[in-house]
């Protein structure tokens, strides 16, 4: 008798051992992807601040920008006096 109750005891610490790592595994993976998540919205603020600082650095230089190619290549492309500067 005394022997099923340990069986069962260990069996019982087994698997809330289990449920406890399970539960501690799936909590650290929704923080990483919170994390992740606000990297990359990051990320993508910074490449659009640098963007928009290129645009207006190039603007004030007196080059003409092209917009378009930032939306296509994400390469400014420059022109001054009829060259062309990719």
């Amino acid at each position: 008798m005394e022997q099923v109750e340990a069986n069962q005891d260990d069996a019982d610490k087994i698997s809330s051992q289990g449920r406890i790592k399970q539960l501690q595994i799936f909590n650290m993976t929704r923080r990483f992807r919170e994390v992740m998540n606000e990297y990359n919205q990051e990320f993508v603020l910074h490449r659009e601040r640098c963007k928009r600082a290129i645009v207006c650095q190039l603007e004030l230089s007196k080059y003409q920008t092209g917009e378009q190619c930032f939306l296509e290549n994400d390469l400014p492309t420059v022109e001054k006096k009829g060259s062309h500067i990719a």
